[in-house]
């Protein structure tokens, strides 16, 4: 038996007080990323819809096959943060 009369220490309430604040600072370190990734998403978006535009008015091959490889690279980029988006909401 402690002094204060516990048996069990991780039944305290300090470590409790501890464990809650950790599961907190993590929920919140989780919100700020789900948020960040919102807004890259919402960004890319964005980049992606300029570029179909820009794609679709071009009439030089080689630049129209850039600008579709960057569409490419910018869906995979997005599906990428909509995984990581997922994982997160679930946590």
């Amino acid at each position: 038996t402690s002094p204060s009369g516990r048996s069990d220490p991780n039944g305290s309430p300090t470590h409790n007080a501890k464990q809650s604040q950790a599961r907190h600072k993590d929920q919140r370190r989780t919100e700020k990323e789900i948020k960040n990734i919102e807004r890259k998403i919402a960004r890319l978006d964005e980049d992606k819809r300029a570029l179909q535009t820009k794609l679709l008015n071009e009439t030089d091959p080689d630049e129209a096959v850039r600008l579709h490889e960057q569409v490419t690279a910018i869906e995979k980029e997005v599906g990428q943060a909509e995984e990581r988006w997922v994982e997160l909401s679930d946590f």
